[in-house]
């Protein structure tokens, strides 16, 4: 556990009310915060003990500002009020000292700009190279290999009514004091640039999208942000830090192959933050890509097969559900009412009418149990699997038998028996199916078009041409 940070002043903040604090010291430990402090007032305490989170707001002794969200009590000793807190939401550090040029008018209204992003628990092959040129005293150094896959460059495209601009550069490197990424938003000649309030209306969507494309949730771990900054995401006018237990192990689905090759990573960012971000940003608005994303990448930690197939039919059937709603399609009917009922009807109680002694003969009720199916047969108000047809050929997924299994025997069976399969090929071939099919509803909804990595395709070359569902 290192000491991070001391605050010579300050006060510990819940609701309206405040207590000063003579100092505190920050602590930091495998991705944790914690803070150390007395408070002054020793009724603070009792008027806030339970199920409170508190903010602290002071002053380091390098002179910084300091505010630590999401305190919450782990000890507290009443013979001195000495209190320690875990944080479990952020510390926004500001260094003021240096901000003394005039902002312009524009800058005042539009606020601070955001510059680097720490994101942890992304694994990605780099696609763009650095070049190093060695000399001696003889002259350059003639080398084969003399450049370094360490970054990708990419434009970022996002319309967005409050944003100055649409037109972002990124880059993707890797933090040499960890194994997380830094994304840098510093490079914008010929660029918007993004400001910090605008990437905040982006900033869910931006992590939930990048966990989708890493197979695997990523946290963001520091924003640096304000009107400066230093080279290489090493310190900026304000930092968030992020408090949560660091990631040690995890494991990320390969389906988007952005940690197989460096010469899959440039095509690949590249179509997906030009072509895709911005539908994904705005179709999730609609259809909820974000809790489908959670799921898939949930799924993966659960140990059972089953338990992993059942997350994720879940979510099949909530973002059709979605679907079904956003385009009003829980209407009352599967065809036009008054052709039904003048014309099918009729013919369908025909067919049954020679039956009806026989029938009435076996069960006295099922004759008019079966006429009043067969009257009801075009009520769609609670179809699953109308809805579920709808949405995947929305999606442009090829509605072939292996997709009507699914749909029609698989899904039931996991749902309302608990079986994905009789054999053990025959439920992993099901759980790869549906995985895939779920995971190409989004890509195929946000245009995507270059790589992917399939363990078990569910659909001839033909049907992937005529649906669009690429490499």
């Amino acid at each position: 556990m290192n000491l991070t940070y001391t605050i010579t002043s300050g006060y510990i903040k819940c609701k309206e009310e405040i207590c000063e604090i003579p100092f505190a010291l920050v602590f930091y430990d495998n991705g944790n915060y914690r803070v150390e402090t007395f408070f002054k007032d020793s009724e603070f305490f009792e008027n806030h003990k339970d199920g409170h989170y508190f903010t602290l707001i002071g002053k380091t002794e390098k002179n910084y500002d300091i505010e630590i969200i999401g305190l919450a009590y782990t000890l507290y000793k009443t013979v001195n009020q000495k209190v320690e807190m875990n944080c479990h939401g952020h510390i926004k550090l500001s260094n003021n000292k240096k901000d003394h040029f005039d902002k312009s008018e524009t800058e005042k209204s539009y606020g601070d700009f955001i510059w680097f992003i720490e994101i942890e628990g992304m694994k990605t092959h780099f696609g763009d190279h650095t070049k190093l040129d060695k000399y001696r005293n003889s002259g350059k150094v003639k080398e084969f290999l003399n450049f370094d896959f360490d970054h990708t460059s990419c434009a970022m495209l996002i319309n967005h009514p409050d944003f100055r601009g649409n037109y972002y550069h990124l880059i993707f490197s890797k933090n040499p004091k960890n194994d997380n990424i830094i994304i840098d938003f510093t490079h914008h000649e010929g660029y918007s640039q993004l400001y910090f309030n605008n990437y905040l209306q982006i900033r869910t969507d931006l992590i939930n999208f990048l966990s989708f494309v890493n197979g695997s949730q990523v946290f963001v771990r520091r924003e640096l942000t304000g009107h400066f900054f230093q080279e290489g995401a090493k310190d900026s006018q304000i930092v968030y830090h992020y408090s949560r237990k660091r990631l040690t192990d995890f494991h990320c689905d390969d389906y988007i192959p952005i940690d197989n090759h460096h010469s899959y990573s440039k095509p690949i960012f590249s179509d997906l933050f030009i072509h895709c971000f911005d539908k994904y940003h705005q179709l999730n608005k609609q259809l909820d890509f974000n809790a489908l994303v959670f799921s898939l990448n949930n799924s993966t930690k659960t140990a059972g097969l089953e338990e992993r197939y059942f997350i994720l039919i879940t979510a099949l059937e909530k973002i059709s559900n979605n679907f079904s709603k956003l385009n009003n399609q829980e209407r009352q009917t599967l065809i036009d009412k008054d052709k039904f009922d003048k014309h099918i009807k009729p013919r369908l109680f025909e067919a049954l009418r020679p039956f009806e002694a026989e029938i009435k003969a076996e069960n006295p009720s099922a004759y008019h149990n079966l006429k009043s199916k067969l009257g009801g047969i075009n009520k769609s108000n609670d179809d699953t699997n109308q809805r579920l047809y709808e949405f995947l050929t929305y999606a442009k997924i090829p509605i072939n038998e292996a997709v009507k299994h699914l749909v029609e025997i698989e899904r039931h069976a996991a749902v309302h028996e608990g079986n994905i399969g009789s054999t053990e090929k025959e439920r992993i071939d099901n759980y790869w199916k549906l995985d895939h099919v779920l995971r190409d509803c989004i890509l195929n909804l946000i245009g995507y078009k270059s790589y992917r990595k399939r363990k078990m395709p569910y659909f001839s070359k033909e049907e992937m041409q005529h649906n669009e569902v690429s490499k």
